[in-house]
């Protein structure tokens, strides 16, 4: 069980079918029974484009560091993303990603990684507002 501390400021800009958003973010976890409290800052930089009013294009691109106190580890964090997604009917959507994920240490006995993730995301909506 942990506490998460989180704090997030961003810049959203629109022109036309396009939107950017920058973002910087900063987190704290606080462990109750482990040593595995970490604070994190990132950076993170989107582009979206609804191709037309049912598909949506989005990419991402986020880097940050992350320091686990209690342990003395720092990493690297280098996340990016894209996404292709199409609102089939008012409550099923089907998303296509593919995903990079990269956590870096100048210590050698770090746990560090890389690694790439393909999802397909089939999402029907039982409860709420269907979408348009």
């Amino acid at each position: 069980m942990f506490t998460e501390t989180r704090g997030q400021v961003s810049l959203n800009h629109r022109i036309g079918p396009n939107e950017f958003t920058l973002s910087a973010a900063g987190s704290e976890e606080d462990y109750e029974d482990a040593l595995r409290d970490s604070e994190r800052v990132s950076l993170r930089l989107e582009a979206r484009r609804n191709i037309n009013p049912l598909t949506t294009l989005t990419a991402f691109a986020e880097a940050g560091t992350r320091k686990f106190v209690d342990e003395g580890e720092e990493f690297d964090e280098i996340t990016a993303a894209i996404e292709l997604s199409r609102q089939m009917t008012r409550r099923f959507q089907i998303t296509l990603s593919g995903l990079y994920d990269e956590r870096q240490s100048d210590d050698p006995l770090a746990r560090s990684y890389d690694e790439w993730v393909g999802r397909l995301t089939l999402t029907y909506r039982l409860v709420g507002p269907a979408t348009p």
